[in-house]
């Protein structure tokens, strides 16, 4: 079930007909600009984790991704993206997806991240549910995401844009 169904609106205020990679793309600049000064002037990497909903081959998935990767190619030099793909259209199970954060926890032991992108409705609800837990304290920047509620994006502005 999405979190907070009752009114559409969006935590950046688009209307619903700009298109995703839009507003994927705005996001991830105003991340980009506000969200990696702990370090500006360091050279460590920050981690960015690109969590897709879908599968790769998926043509929204890909846009959404190759919307991503413009913005954040670029700043190789100061950014380590990892993606996954979480598979939900082939994959749904039970929409807990307790085997999918095991296999992240594992994978990602040793990785701080930065800042967590999700694409699409079951990635959000699954960053959300584990925002406590493997996501503590990680900005998390999303899009393709149906009805939030003002109340959400109010109480969550703080981790969730």
């Amino acid at each position: 079930m999405p979190i907070g169904k009752s009114a559409g609106v969006y935590p950046v205020m688009f209307s619903s007909s700009t298109p995703g990679v839009v507003r994927i793309v705005f996001g991830i600049l105003m991340l980009c600009l506000v969200g990696f000064h702990e370090d500006a002037l360091g050279r460590e990497k920050h981690h960015v984790l690109v969590l897709h909903s879908y599968n790769k081959g998926l043509e929204w998935t890909d846009s959404e991704d190759e919307g991503i990767m413009s913005v954040l190619r670029p700043r190789h030099d100061r950014l380590e993206v990892h993606t996954e793909y979480m598979d939900t259209k082939r994959h749904a199970g039970n929409g807990e997806f307790n085997d999918f954060l095991v296999f992240l926890v594992k994978k990602y032991a040793s990785i701080r991240f930065s800042c967590v992108i999700c694409t699409d409705d079951d990635a959000f609800n699954f960053a959300f549910r584990h925002r406590g837990t493997f996501f503590k304290d990680v900005p998390i920047v999303f899009c393709g995401v149906n009805y939030l509620d003002e109340t959400f994006s109010a109480e969550n502005r703080q981790v969730f844009t």
